[in-house]
């Protein structure tokens, strides 16, 4: 008799699984709006004035998330240009450790969207760097 070999689900999400987040989207906010509609006492209807401010609210939201995801795409550009202007240059750094290390950058790369140079065969993030020697 032949068996399958019995497979752990423990550590596999499931299709339907709710995976929590820590913060609330526009896609929250829309749900929680219309909920509060379909629930809402027809004899006592929200006024207008109330909706008017929760849409105004989910605009900002939106508003302010595009902001944040477009400063920090400009963050990015900024720090590969940095990068970019100091290949050939001697630079010290500190490494993730607090180690300090100097040396030539060779290469600049994104990674995970961050930006990193490659300095005596390493690469180290461009917010350790800490002074360009030469």
């Amino acid at each position: 008799m032949i068996t399958a070999p019995i497979r752990s689900t423990l550590h596999q999400a499931l299709p339907n699984e709710r995976v929590p987040t820590k913060t609330l989207g526009q896609q929250d906010f829309m749900k929680l709006l219309l909920t509060s509609l379909q629930t809402q006492n027809p004899l006592k209807p929200q006024d207008a004035g109330a909706m008017l401010g929760q849409m105004s609210q989910i605009g900002m939201i939106q508003s302010m998330t595009t902001m944040q995801q477009d400063i920090a795409k400009s963050r990015v550009e900024q720090q590969l240009t940095l990068g970019q202007s100091l290949i050939n240059k001697i630079v010290r750094l500190v490494d993730s450790n607090n180690t300090e290390i100097t040396g030539n950058v060779t290469e600049v790369q994104q990674n995970n969207g961050k930006v990193e140079l490659r300095v005596n065969g390493q690469n180290y993030s461009i917010t350790g760097l800490k002074a360009v020697l030469q």
